[in-house]
């Protein structure tokens, strides 16, 4: 499932999400994607802030 998000490892990985349709969600270190309050709180995590 990795190599379909052109990644080799792991270590690449930040997060992994079930679907409800029982697809997976791969989300990347480092990745940007603000879709949602979780991905917002994984960025300002990536680079040690926070909301306030």
């Amino acid at each position: 499932m990795l190599r379909l998000y052109d990644m080799n490892t792991i270590s690449e990985v930040k997060r992994i999400q079930g679907e409800q349709n029982g697809d997976l969600t791969i989300v990347r270190k480092g990745a940007s994607l603000f879709t949602d309050d979780l991905e917002i709180e994984d960025a300002l995590e990536d680079i040690n802030k926070n909301r306030e």
